[in-house]
């Protein structure tokens, strides 16, 4: 599910959020147990997603603000995807954390967040699939003038008419991958970074898994996929976030 924010929400200042999950890696045909050897980076790789969840879960975190720090009492809106309206509206606590219980019915719920705050873009953030277990990740918002800042790096502008996004490949445990390569469909301009700003020349990824993907046509659906030294992962699917600031992540 993707319930976070729309919004960039850069992971480089936040620490990567781990949702419960099944490392699973092959031992003998047919055998889901887990192998005792098995590489936990990339023992998900191809595994299902879960098609159960427990009746509530928890998502928690804190706001920040690109280059700023913590954000307090930034406003936080949860929708379902393709949801009209929204089922949590709350807010970051004056310490910038904030907490909120989702029912699921028993089933993994897509969702994702949208987080405001005066003089920032708003930001839509999807999970890289749907939620099925407690979730913790940072939310980080940023102002226009950091967006321009950061495609200017990159050798561009971000057209307001289209999606920006801003993407961490993380592995099974939730840790950035270094060497993922990112396409999206529809394609925008691809900037993976290099000291902590996207890159006009870089081609995958460094140490913290991030990428920008600037000028995105705002399609219903925008997937994103990584390709890795592990494998091809899952790919990321980004419903209804239209011409907005997205941060997603993609994992196996």
């Amino acid at each position: 599910m993707r319930v976070l924010t729309r919004l960039w929400l850069l992971a480089p200042l936040a620490a990567c959020s781990v949702p419960d999950k099944f490392l699973i890696d092959g031992g003998p045909a047919g055998d889901s147990t887990p192998s005792a050897d098995a590489d936990p980076q990339f023992a998900c790789l191809g595994q299902p997603l879960p098609t159960t969840a427990p009746a509530t879960l928890t998502v928690r975190g804190e706001t920040r603000g690109l280059g700023e720090g913590a954000l307090p009492v930034v406003a936080l809106n949860a929708y379902v995807v393709g949801g009209a309206n929204p089922f949590i509206v709350t807010q970051s606590d004056a310490n910038a954390a904030f907490s909120f219980d989702v029912s699921t019915s028993g089933a993994p719920v897509d969702a994702y967040v949208v987080a405001t705050y005066s003089a920032h873009l708003a930001t839509h953030y999807y999970p890289a699939a749907p939620l099925a277990a407690s979730y913790t990740d940072t939310l980080v918002l940023m102002t226009p003038t950091k967006l321009a800042q950061l495609a200017s790096a990159a050798g561009t502008n971000f057209n307001t008419g289209m999606a920006q996004l801003y993407i961490t490949v993380v592995d099974c445990t939730g840790a950035p991958i270094p060497h993922a390569t990112v396409t999206t469909a529809p394609p925008g301009l691809v900037a993976p970074f290099r000291n902590s700003l996207p890159s006009a020349t870089a081609t995958d990824t460094d140490a913290s898994g991030l990428v920008a993907v600037f000028n995105v046509p705002p399609t219903q659906t925008i997937t994103a996929t990584a390709t890795t030294p592990g494998g091809t992962f899952r790919s990321t699917r980004i419903v209804g976030g239209g011409a907005s600031l997205i941060q997603t992540k993609i994992q196996p």
